[in-house]
């Protein structure tokens, strides 16, 4: 029989942007995220998922998965995805998948406000980029019900550029090259919250 459950849970899982996402999510549920993540993602996913196997993991349960695309190769991401995708399916949960994230050519330090555009990434590429890893296993999955993609370069970036700056403001997003931090966080909320709600995750 399946373990009881009195509250749903939101589980976030991944490498130093699990944490990232938990803030929001935590904001966006109105309730406690569980983050089981790590650093060394890449290659301790599997050990990451067989950790949650014994956690009380209930039907209904939300998964948010969040990591560095730059590092895994595409055969890596694949299995990775596809691990995921069956654990939601054995547990009858919901996924929201993070399919992108970049890094920029320098710190928020080296870029002064004064020249926002010095550390500006062309957004087209670093869309062709994040897919060119995450891609295939995205469009394995695209039309399931039972996952919610969410593409930060729709967001974070503007038609253009993706900067270390919130889109059409003199506001820094990020606290390094690669995580945003609580203003951008903020930002980004009611986007997420739409997507989410349309999608009928709550």
């Amino acid at each position: 029989p399946r373990r009881r459950c009195l509250n749903k849970r939101v589980v976030v899982v991944g490498d130093s942007h699990s944490t990232m996402r938990a803030v929001q999510m935590q904001r966006i549920f109105h309730r406690q995220a569980i983050i089981a993540g790590s650093e060394n993602f890449v290659s301790e996913w599997a050990n990451v998922l067989a950790q949650l196997e014994k956690k009380v993991i209930c039907a209904g349960d939300v998964l948010v998965l969040a990591c560095d695309t730059t590092k895994w190769s595409l055969e890596e991401y694949s299995a990775m995805g596809d691990a995921v995708v069956d654990f939601i399916g054995r547990h009858t949960l919901r996924l929201v998948w993070f399919p992108e994230s970049w890094r920029f050519q320098d710190s928020v330090e080296g870029c002064p406000g004064s020249s926002p555009t010095r550390c500006a990434l062309n957004t087209s590429q670093v869309k062709a980029q994040c897919l060119a890893i995450s891609g295939p296993v995205v469009k394995k999955y695209n039309t399931d019900v039972r996952i919610v993609f969410i593409y930060d370069t729709d967001y974070r970036c503007t038609a253009a550029h993706c900067d270390l700056w919130i889109p059409n403001s003199r506001t820094i997003g990020y606290l390094d090259n690669e995580h945003t931090n609580v203003l951008m966080s903020r930002y980004l909320e009611p986007f997420y919250c739409s997507i989410l709600d349309a999608a009928h995750v709550f």
